[in-house]
Order: structure tokens, then sequence, then C-alpha cells
């Protein structure tokens, strides 16, 4: 019987055991089943029609009449948000909570489709309804946000424009600068320039490339760049003038050399056809000489068609146009023959001694009275020093000093270092050895030293001989000592053992 009743509860013990197993398998099914609709839901956007923001709690429904049609989008986290969890910051919150959000363009109320452009939707609750996860929100009107363009003075506005929120906004186009000009100290006139450089931001959060996308005011100022024109001269290489202003080939001018005008103005011959030279050289305050141009391999002729490259020094510039070009004053001028040259005939003469005509009126003036004595030497006076001067004759010897020939000379004393080489080029000798029979190799010995060093080295190699023999002699006697020792070591040994 306890067997029996051993095996019953072993029995039941299963069955239960089986039972609780099933059961725990069925709760755990059946509650993963209860969540598994909920997260299915889809999202679904809604716009309210009326544009009045409801009080939601969580649990509050309205009409389905009173929204537009759903828009699907997605969520990060399903859960409800609205004022009453959130607090003032719901709205942003909300937002933050999209994964995707459909645009404006997508909703369609009372048959009117509304442009992104000027409306923008504002989500204020999210709630789990029981077809969907509910998002709505109401329409409204993007903000107006400013945007303005201010001169360098940061007060002048070129520009100010109305733009909504996430509209974009033109920039302005390129300001402009007027030029200023005046005066240096010298009396040289100067012109500035400006050029626009850029946009630049008036706080830390405005940048141009936020134009694109105007989520807030915007403001900007402009920055300009002041070049100060030259004013540069230049030759023309054929001699002929310009006559009005107009364009310049570069090919027909030498290069440009900087330098100054009283009032910056145009002249041209076409303007003053009398008076326009004499205006020109009125108007130039620093004007380059022909040295300044580098006329250098370039085929230059006056106003006479004449190559004048070989003879600058002969003319001057003549000055024939003032032109103001788009980033220089341009002064024009043509080679014109030197008005003193035909006034020159006198050259000539003038470079053989141009002074000495003059010395013998020297004996004219009246307070000379010791110039009859300097007749006798006419040669003395470009040296004061007369009383040195009989000395100068004995000075002849300056004229030896061609003693440098002697240091040429002493090139030729070099010979001593001439005289080197016969050392190493010796006479050869050759000792033969009577006194000893020595084998044919060593009979003769032949050296090429000096006389007296070769009878030295016949004694050596004498020794060096004899040395040879006595060493292989040696060498043979160590041998046969060795190999006795060892002979007798062994023997001593083998007596050894018979004891």
């Amino acid at each position: 019987m306890k067997k029996k009743k051993r095996r019953l509860t072993r029995v039941f013990a299963i069955l239960a055991f089986a039972c609780l197993v099933l059961f725990g398998y069925t709760d755990v099914s059946a509650s993963e089943n209860v969540d598994t609709p909920a997260k299915e839901k889809e999202v679904r956007f809604y716009v309210r029609i009326d544009g009045e923001e409801q009080i939601e709690n969580g649990t509050t429904h309205y009409p389905q009449t009173l929204y537009s049609s759903g828009v699907a989008g997605e969520l990060k986290q399903k859960i409800p948000m609205n004022k009453d969890n959130c607090g003032d910051t719901y709205i942003d919150d909300i937002r933050a909570n999209f994964v995707t959000e459909p645009a404006v363009e997508e909703f369609e109320i009372e048959g009117n489709h509304y442009s992104s452009g000027e409306y923008t939707i504002k989500w204020y609750v999210i709630k789990e309804e029981s077809d969907f996860w509910h998002v709505d929100g109401i329409l409204v009107k993007k903000p107006m946000y400013t945007v303005t363009f201010f001169d360098e003075d940061g007060t002048t506005v070129l520009l100010e424009k109305q733009v909504r929120e996430g509209a974009k906004a033109d920039c302005c186009t390129t300001p402009q600068k007027q030029t200023e000009s005046g005066k240096a100290e010298d009396g040289a006139a100067y012109q500035k320039r400006y050029g626009f450089k850029q946009w630049k931001s008036l706080a830390e959060d405005c940048s141009l490339e936020q134009l694109n996308c105007v989520t807030h005011d915007l403001a900007f100022q402009a920055e300009y760049e002041c070049t100060e024109v030259p004013v540069c001269y230049y030759i023309r290489l054929d001699g002929e003038e310009q006559e009005d202003f107009g364009s310049h080939d570069p090919s027909a001018y030498s290069k440009g050399v900087e330098g100054t005008l009283r009032d910056l103005c145009g002249i041209c011959c076409q303007d003053d056809p009398e008076n326009y030279k004499e205006k020109i050289k009125a108007n130039i305050c620093k004007a380059p000489s022909i040295t300044e141009f580098d006329l250098t391999d370039l085929n230059v002729k006056d106003s006479n068609q004449q190559d004048v490259s070989d003879a600058l020094d002969t003319y001057t510039i003549g000055w024939y146009l003032i032109q103001e070009e788009s980033d220089e004053w341009r002064v024009e001028g043509i080679l014109e023959k030197n008005a003193d040259d035909p006034e020159k005939p006198d050259d000539p003469e003038n470079p053989n001694n141009p002074e000495e005509p003059n010395e013998p009126n020297q004996p004219n003036d009246p307070k000379t009275p010791d110039e009859p004595n300097q007749p006798n030497n006419p040669e003395q006076p470009n040296n004061p020093k007369t009383p040195d001067e009989p000395e100068q004759p004995n000075k002849p010897e300056q004229p030896v000093k061609p003693t440098p020939p002697k240091d040429s000379g002493q090139s030729d004393v070099q010979p001593p270092a001439i005289i080197a080489p016969p050392p190493k080029t010796p006479s050869v000798i050759t000792v033969t050895k009577k006194d000893t029979p020595v084998s044919a190799a060593a009979a003769t010995t032949t050296s090429t030293i000096g006389t007296t060093a070769a009878k030295a080295d016949v004694v050596t190699t004498k020794t060096v001989v004899k040395t040879a023999d006595e060493t292989e002699s040696t060498k043979w006697l160590c041998v046969a000592a060795v190999a006795m020792l060892v002979l007798v070591t062994l023997a001593g040994k083998k007596e050894m053992d018979r004891v």
C-alpha cells in the first residue's frame, strides 16, 4: 500500500507541475497578445479646421469633423504629450519627438491648399485613440523677421526687408563708395577709389548662409577696400601723338613709370590744340626722366621718325596726353630733339681743354705779380708744391717698378723646383755579387737610388739572404728537437706502464 501511495503521490506531483507550466505559459502569451495591438498602431497627424487650440489632458476626444484628413508621420516615442504633462515647453517638446513631420502642403482644409510660405503648423498634443496615435495642431502664420544691410558707418541703411520665418532673403546688391580726392603736402594730387569687399555680420548668430532660411532678425555691414590710383607715365615708341582719348596698345608704349600730377584731369590735343602741351607741362608735379624708362632692346623713334636708341641723351620727352583709366591716370609722351643740340658746335673744341684758353688771361690779372714766373713751369700749376718737383725727375725710379718683371724672373728661378724631378728619375746602378755564389736570382741586385745609397743597399741585400738561410736551418732544428722530445716522452710512459 505504501508503494502505491508513493506512486500516486509522484503522479499527482508531476500533473501539478505540468498544470503550473501550462498556466504560466498561457498568461505570458496572453499578456503579449494584449500589448501587441497598441504597438502596431500607426501615427496620424491632423490639423484643426477652426484654428482653435483645444484643451488636452490625454483623455479628451473631439469629433472627426473638426479636423482635416490624417497624414501619416512617425514618432520617436509613442507616449502622450500635452501642456499638462510637459509644461510651458510642450510645443517644442512635441516637435522634438517627431521622426517625420508632414509639410503644410499635404493638408487640405475645406478644399483650400495652404502654402508653406505663409503658414506653419503649431502642434499641441500627442494622444492615443482607438484607431491611431493622434498628433493634433492648428495653422498659424509664420512670424516676420527683419533683414537689414547697413553701409560701412553702421547707421546708413542701404536695404531693409521683411521676411517670413523659413523664407529666403535676397542679399543686397553690391554697394559703392564714392572716390576720394585730395592733395598731399608736396602739392601732388591723389585719388582713392573704394571697391566692395564683403558683408560683415553685426551679431554672432548672424551669417550670410542664414539668408537661405531666415529664422530671426539679421543685420549686415558693408566693408570696402581702398586703393590709391597711381599716375603712370609712358613713352610712345613710334613717335606719333595720340590726339584724343581712347584705347592703348601696350606694345606701342614703354613700360609705365610712376610720377605725380598737380590736378587729376584729362587733357589732350582735341580739347585745346594750341595750348594742350603747356597745360600738361604746368600740371606735371613730378615726371620721370628718360633714364628711368626701360628702353633696352626697344625700337624707339622720335617725332621725326628717326631711330634714337643710340642717342637718348640728346632728347627730351614731350608730354601730350593725360587720361583717366580704370586703374590709373595715364600720361603719354614722345621723344623730341633737345633744343640745345644746335648750339653745341663748340663742343668739339671744349672736350680738348675747355679751361686752357682761360689760363693765358691769368697774367693779365693785376693780383698775380708772381705769375710771370709761372710760365717757366707751365706744367706745375696743377702741383702747388713746386719745391718738391725737382725731386720728381729722380722718381724715374718708379718706372723701374718693372722690378715686378723680376718677380716674373723669379718664376724662371723655379728650375730648382724643376731639378726635383731628377731624383724621381735616377740613374740605374747594377751591382754584381762576385763574392757569394748565390742563386742566379740573388746574384744581381738593381737599385734605383743615388750612388751612395746603392752601396748601402748591396750590403743590406747580402745580410737579408744570410738571415733567410739561417732561419730555414733553425726551423728544421726546432722540428727535430720537438720530434725527439716526443719520442722520449712516449718511451718513458711505456716504462712507467711496465713498472
